[in-house]
């Protein structure tokens, strides 16, 4: 055998496929010759050659391999292969198989040179959930690490012609942090890795979307950087276009420019934040864009939110943006900051600024933010917590001056709750210091006011178990002290409270099965609870002080209040356990008011102070004015929750004084098979609306799906709006198409959107 008389001692043979030692490898092989050249020996393998090694396998049709004659045993200088090779690696850390192909490849493993000709390359980002696909028509190790690559495409989708990608023209590779213990014949031996490309195109079905003459990213940042596209036409904007831009930062990225880190390099691969900005166009309003970043870790998260455009200005013709011209100038945006971080064990810090400019950007542009988010504000907050005690520092200024907003320059409270003391009794009481200063929009020119203000409050409690029922007789005294009301004096408010709780609970259990819907036995937990609460006694007149908030219009009031719930819980599997679910459960709660003519015909901030219940008294007809009343609105709850076929929630408001309900509100969700969803609700509020809500969702086949939404006023006799969606999933990305109406807000529009699975899309 020509190997054998070359000094190279074959590996123990299989039938038919001889096998040879190299190097700490293992090398099969049909067919192999060996000569020498001068002072190198060659040695060619053909017929199906795999190389496998501990951690790294290559496998071509051909390889040839350039050894010294003179070295013990055989070591590889160099190896060329052609004809489908393959390499494959287990990244030691994601378990994950990293693969390599190429149709032709030589590398020299002395001089650290590589040529490849047609390379394609796999790899598993944990950070995205999803493989990345590389190809290049041609790659050359210029130097140890450094890779000059042509025609670089990057894509997550795994198909042969992806529906997506980002094209290079050409690019330089670097390899970053060389992984512990790689094999000295491995051609990438890093963890991490950093691009530069000229000539940057992405493309989408074919059609190159965006162009961008240099951009730099790495392993951090690898994937495809368009989150989402739509365009299309609508009533307000005409004809318009969003797209959404990302990219994920590494932990390790952070670390590199954090010269206090001294972590280690486990985690540098991990997921640290994303990087995104957005890019707009509507032809009636202009162009748009905004940047930013998210940032999450076990110890801090926060994120940074921009956007700004300059508005060519509404449509005078369209009601919705009628109301709104003349309330702000061309140039507007907004910008936000929040970050909290976890200082020590029970330390909390955060800090928030949010700047708009002006009152009408979050109702025309961040519908969504405008109608359910929290309120814009700047502020900055210190927290000590321990079990039942705690503190926070708070400061907060107003930053936009359209705002009515308190300002706390700064406030200071501490606070324990439920604090075992003598003879069975509990103790929570807290302190509060602020100076505080209302600040109104600018418009309504109106002076600010501000008071320095004390607040303390202590309560006892004493719980008494009667077997059938728990009492909780307790005791209140508010202190509070003034700089300066509004005459301008010094005062001081004593408020004392008491009242009593009483609960019981019952429970039960029933033989109930019904399997199509996941009913297993029933437990029935009934609970009763009725509270007695007075302010007895208060020595200041709320209308000597500015009502800067609920503390401060505190005043004699009195309520009883009454509550009632039913759980029924069964079995359902979890795992190879049952674990308890809720089917289903209903409540009912109401107050009652012995002081009826005092505490019922205006709006009372003690409705919703502590230790009061929550219900609040609304006027009961179109007038605005609110009646004496011996009884609130009857609120309850009912919620239906198997784990299959259907589901059903409720809620509503029911006028015992009037005899008339007043807020209904309920949604059916049905799911008879699998992919198929669909929902009913009803919106009830006596003299405003009565809407009737309807979706639907359906899977209809594996690549197409329906979905449909609508709510249809029965007062107007119209729709105010719906929505169908028609989306194709082509493997990892889809394409949507979307028709809308928005009656509310003068909005027709139809558009398609483009987007990754694997990302999150902007929300407006």
């Amino acid at each position: 055998m020509l190997l054998a008389a070359a000094g190279v001692t074959p590996a123990q043979e299989q039938p038919g496929r001889p096998q040879q030692a190299v190097g700490g490898y293992t090398l099969v092989y049909d067919r192999g010759v060996s000569w020498v050249e001068g002072p190198e020996r060659l040695l060619l393998f053909s017929g199906s050659v795999e190389l496998t090694g501990p951690e790294v396998s290559l496998r071509a049709d051909r390889l040839l391999v350039w050894t010294r004659p003179d070295e013990p045993g055989l070591k590889l200088r160099e190896i060329y292969a052609e004809g489908n090779v393959v390499s494959r690696r287990v990244d030691a850390k994601t378990k994950r198989e990293v693969t390599l192909r190429a149709e032709r490849l030589y590398y020299d493993f002395a001089e650290h040179r590589a040529y490849v000709v047609d390379l394609s390359g796999r790899l598993y980002l944990e950070r995205l959930r999803s493989p990345v696909v590389v190809r290049a028509k041609e790659a050359r190790e210029v130097s140890q690490g450094k890779w000059r690559v042509k025609d670089l495409m990057v894509t997550t989708c795994t198909y042969g012609h992806p529906h997506y990608h980002v094209h290079f023209e050409n690019a330089t590779l670097h390899g970053d942090r060389p992984r512990e213990g790689a094999s000295q014949y491995e051609v990438w031996p890093y963890d991490e890795w950093n691009v530069r490309g000229e000539g940057m195109t992405a493309d989408i079905f074919g059609l190159p979307v965006f162009f961008w003459p240099v951009l730099a990213f790495g392993s951090a940042v690898a994937e495809f950087p368009i989150r989402s596209l739509r365009g299309g036409h609508s009533k307000r904007f005409g004809y318009w276009m969003e797209s959404d831009w990302g990219l994920t930062i590494p932990k390790g990225l952070v670390d590199s420019i954090n010269p206090f880190d001294s972590s280690t390099a486990d985690d540098d691969a991990k997921k640290w934040g994303e990087f995104n900005w957005e890019a707009d166009w509507r032809r009636r309003r202009g162009w748009a864009a905004g940047i930013d970043m998210q940032w999450r870790t076990s110890e801090y998260n926060g994120y940074i939110d921009t956007y700004g455009l300059h508005d060519l200005g509404g449509d005078p013709d369209i009601d919705f943006d009628k109301q709104f011209i003349g309330q702000y100038r061309k140039d507007r945006g907004r910008a936000r900051l929040f970050h909290r971080h976890e200082v020590a064990s029970g330390w909390r810090a955060e800090v928030e600024a949010s700047y708009l400019s002006d009152r009408a950007l979050l109702p025309e542009f961040f519908e969504t933010e405008f109608k359910s988010g929290k309120e814009q504000e700047t502020a900055a907050y210190v927290r000590w917590l321990d079990g039942s005690t705690g503190a926070y520092l708070l400061g907060r200024a107003r930053l936009n001056d359209f705002q009515t907003q308190n300002e706390y320059l700064p406030r200071l409270r501490g606070f324990v709750h439920d604090l075992p003391v003598a003879l069975g009794a509990t103790w929570t009481a807290h302190a509060d210091a602020a100076y505080i200063r209302a600040r109104f929009d600018d418009d309504l020119a109106l002076p600010t006011e501000d008071v320095l203000r004390l607040d303390v409050v202590n309560e006892l409690s004493r719980p008494i178990d009667l077997v059938l029922a728990t009492v909780s007789p307790f005791a209140r005294i508010r202190n509070t002290l003034y700089h300066e009301d509004l005459q301008g004096e010094d005062e001081h408010r004593l408020l004392a409270t008491a009242g009593v709780r009483v609960s019981t609970q019952v429970s039960g259990v029933h033989d109930l099965t019904w399997e199509d819907i996941g009913l297993r036995r029933l437990r029935h937990v009934m609970t009763v609870e009725a509270a007695y609460t007075h302010n007895l006694e208060n020595t200041l007149d709320p209308t000597e002080l500015f009502g800067f908030d609920g503390v401060d219009r505190l005043d004699r009031f009195e309520e009883i209040a009454f509550e009632m719930r039913h759980r029924f819980a069964t079995k359902v599997p979890s795992g190879e356990a049952l674990a308890s679910h809720d089917f289903l459960s209903m409540g009912a709660a109401v107050e009652y008011y012995p002081e009826a003519g005092r505490d019922t015909t205006s709006v009372n901030a003690n409705n919703v102070e502590a230790p009061f219940h929550w219900i609040t008294l609304a006027p009961h007809d179109t007038s605005g004015v609110l009646e004496r009343r011996l009884w609130s609105n009857i609120h309850w709850d009912l919620s239906i929750t198997p784990r299959k076929l259907f589901a059903v929630s409720a809620a509503g408001e029911y006028n015992p004084v009037h005899r008339q309900e007043e807020i209904r509100e309920y949604t059916a969700t049905f799911t008879p098979a699998e992919g198929f969803r669909a929902s009913v609700g009803e919106v009830f509020v006596k003299n405003v609306t009565t809407a009737f809500t309807m979706g639907l969702d359906w899977q209809i086949t594996e690549k197409w799906r329906v979905q449909a939404s609508g709510q249809y006023d029965f007062e107007l006799d119209k729709f105010l709006n719906w929505r169908a969606v028609l989306t194709r999933d082509f493997h990892d990305f889809n394409v949507e198409l979307v028709a809308e109406v928005d009656e509310t807000r003068d909005e027709r529009r139809v558009y398609v959107t483009a987007y990754p699975k694997f990302i999150r899309r902007r929300n407006r």
